[in-house]
């Protein structure tokens, strides 16, 4: 029983098809989708899309909420665990329950390390995932409401922390007991509703039961013959990326611009305390408040993706015949560009108790877009195949990029390269 091939202007679907090379005409033995396919993702419902749009988003938004809520437990972690400043700032960037019943420096560290970890797979992987359900014309859009997540996790974490810090019935570990219930949550929650949406795997179990139905043991997908083991790790995932690194210029200048910029989010998240606490000597609950500047600022930057940004890709991409124009996200990136630059620039000039502090706030609600407008093109520009394309944004988000070492950088570049390597 053969199937159809999608058309050849489809660029989106047909990066999903994983065709044999060097066949000289259609297979009729191999499994692809057919027009209006209900079980391409490609032609899920809108509000189904919008389900499974929102449960990634909550993924990436578990993960980058543990990054930060515990920022405002540093005084506490210095005491108790009888440590210098620089030492307590370590948990932010190593980056939950096993944090929460740590005893020593030591046990806090590694455990917010392997949390990191692993709290990185949803970050890196959710915008690739976008990208096998939503068109191209569309994926802006779903882009930047998981950049929302991934960005306003951050900005928020602190004013939770802070709120369940300074509450002597709580105290700093209930900042970990509360960020590990959100995630058990969100966990149980996808594991139930999150369906499969990477198209090769999808056409792999179609292509098997087609065999059964029909009884013909010719259908078969590629997808069935690929092997993960110890060879291919090695020679793919590991060495290919190194490979592109020296050889793609754009992979490596994309890779280190997402590293600084997140960098410099993460260092003015540990500023706002300094400012608001120590230099304007506000209650550790209300000098957290101004975090809600930055995550309005997140919330204008999907205005202006979805009014500004967004028209002028699709005017571009109808202009280059349907097919991906990853350059055209450049315009959007420049008006962030400035965005984050001045609102950083702003921020400094008036943190002094001397301006008002509207002043610094604002500032906070400029760079606050101008990074997400950044944040959400970056991460578009790079996932133009599905899943299999993992983005460096998403990953530096995983990193916690606040510690700003170059480790940070070569992680990002790693991942970044991975995007063609898969």
């Amino acid at each position: 029983m053969g199937m159809t091939h999608l058309p050849e202007t489809d660029h989106a679907r047909r990066a999903d098809e994983e065709k044999p090379a060097n066949r000289l005409g259609p297979d009729p033995n191999l499994v692809g989708w057919e027009e209006n396919d209900p079980e391409n993702p490609h032609n899920f419902s809108t509000l189904y899309k919008c389900w499974i749009t929102f449960q990634l988003g909550m993924l990436a938004l578990s993960a980058s909420l543990g990054s930060s809520i515990t920022s405002p437990a540093q005084t506490k972690l210095e005491a108790y665990l009888d440590i210098s400043t620089e030492v307590s700032i370590l948990p932010v960037s190593l980056y939950i329950i096993g944090t929460a019943t740590s005893k020593n420096t030591a046990a806090v560290l590694i455990s917010r390390y392997f949390a990191g970890v692993f709290g990185s797979a949803p970050v890196s992987n959710v915008s690739a995932a976008l990208g096998d359900f939503f068109h191209m014309k569309a994926r802006a859009v779903a882009g930047t409401s998981y950049a929302i997540c991934v960005v306003g996790g951050p900005t928020m974490g602190p004013i939770i922390g802070a709120a369940l810090t300074n509450n002597p019935r709580l105290g700093w570990r209930w900042t970990e007991y509360i960020e590990a219930i959100i995630v058990f949550f969100v966990f149980t929650v996808t594991f139930f509703c999150l369906p499969e949406v990477y198209g090769p795997v999808l056409l792999h179990k179609k292509a098997k039961r087609l065999r059964k139905e029909t009884g013909n043991q010719e259908l078969y997908h590629p997808h069935e013959h690929l092997k993960v083991d110890a060879y291919s790790i090695v020679t793919k995932h590991f060495s290919r990326p190194l490979v592109m690194l020296v050889t793609e210029p754009m992979v490596t200048v994309i890779a280190l611009y997402a590293s600084f910029t997140y960098a410099l989010l993460y260092l003015t998240l540990e500023v706002f305390p300094i400012v608001f606490n120590e230099i304007r000597q506000w209650k550790p609950v209300v000098a957290t408040l101004p975090f809600i500047g930055l995550f309005v600022g997140v919330l204008l930057s999907a205005a202006f993706v979805i009014l500004v940004g967004q028209p002028y890709y699709i005017r571009k991409w109808e202009e280059g015949g349907g097919n991906p124009v990853p350059e055209a996200r450049l315009m959007p990136m420049a008006v962030g560009g400035f965005l984050f630059t001045g609102g950083l620039f702003w921020f400094g000039w008036t943190a002094e108790p001397s301006y008002s502090w509207g002043l610094p706030v604002v500032a906070a609600v400029m760079f606050g877009c101008g990074f997400c407008i950044i944040f959400g093109q970056s991460n578009v520009s790079q996932s133009g195949g599905g899943t299999s394309d993992v983005d460096p944004w998403g990953y530096c988000g995983g990193t916690d990029s606040g510690s700003f070492s170059v480790p940070d950088l070569w992680s990002a570049v790693e991942k970044d390269v991975e995007v063609c390597a898969i």
